[in-house]
């Protein structure tokens, strides 16, 4: 994405220095367009002293262009920046596409993560449902036990006066003298 953003950032640099070399260039143009033979501003020059001579071994080079080298250097600016900006194109529809795809993936995983909760909240619903009827079951099962404990309750309550009365004649039974301390069927019963 980087490469992408640079070589674009590059391509506009290109471009605008050659728009701007070309509107000066537009610039000189028009004001030598405007000379004639009476103009105060024309003078005598060394025209060879104006232009950039360098060397690259034993060639001797000037930096003056001409008329095909102008055009084909402003065709490949203009194919360069072309190419690019198809390249942007592309990977900007590429990004869209995967934005999409994403969107759609997205869309998918709620869909099932909706369904997936709605299934567990149903769950939930009726381990709930559940567990009101089990306590509602062990509530009156606790209620039943608590009327068993009453019943079993008035029943040692009752059976305390006559086992007062045993106790009473064992007791006495056993106070009896000698011989007189017999186990006969009243002692064992």
């Amino acid at each position: 994405w980087f490469l992408w953003a640079r070589r674009n950032q590059d391509a506009q640099q290109t471009l605008e220095m050659d728009w701007s070399d070309k509107c000066q260039a537009y610039s000189f143009d028009d004001a030598c367009g405007r000379n004639h033979n009476m103009s105060p501003d024309t003078h005598f020059r060394n025209i060879r002293a104006v232009f950039n001579f360098y060397t690259q071994g034993s060639l001797v080079y000037c930096s003056v262009s001409t008329p095909s080298s102008w055009t084909k250097f402003t065709q490949d600016n203009l194919s360069m920046a072309l190419q690019e900006d198809h390249a942007t194109k592309s990977l900007r529809t590429l990004v869209e596409q995967m934005l999409q795809d994403t969107t759609e993936d997205l869309r998918v995983q709620c869909a099932s993560v909706e369904r997936a909760f709605s299934l567990h909240c149903e769950d939930l619903i009726e381990a709930k449902t559940q567990l009101e009827m089990k306590l509602a079951q062990t509530l009156e099962q606790i209620g039943a036990q608590e009327k068993n404990i009453e019943v079993l309750q008035r029943a040692i309550h009752n059976k305390e006066a006559p086992l007062r009365v045993a106790q009473s004649r064992l007791y006495l039974r056993s106070l009896r003298p000698n011989m007189e301390l017999c186990r006969d069927q009243p002692q064992l019963r």
